[in-house]
């Protein structure tokens, strides 16, 4: 997340440092990128917080270029099928969720 002063705390940042990622992930073709997106607007139960990077693709190629990014940039990250039903803290996932 190189838009932080090095030796700075991410997680000060107003987006919780995921910022960089989220701007990388977005010029991806065919891949939509968000930033503290809540993740109660995506499942069917309608709980939980912020994900550190919300991202969505269109197809195979964006996925996989998608992983590759998230990769290099050593973030954690998870899949979250449509229609999943999970329960997610208040306090959100600190981390990228596809």
């Amino acid at each position: 997340m190189a838009d932080l002063d090095a030796g700075a705390d991410p997680r000060l940042a107003p987006d919780g440092g995921w910022g960089a990622l989220a701007t990388a992930l977005a010029e991806i073709p065919g891949v939509r990128a968000r930033c503290r997106e809540p993740l109660a607007a995506h499942l069917p139960l309608r709980c939980g917080g912020p994900a550190g990077v919300w991202v969505e693709v269109d197809d195979e190629a964006a996925l996989r270029a998608a992983l590759q990014t998230i990769r290099a940039a050593g973030a954690k990250w998870q899949l979250c099928w449509p229609f999943e039903d999970r329960i997610v803290k208040e306090g959100g996932i600190p981390g990228v969720v596809i």
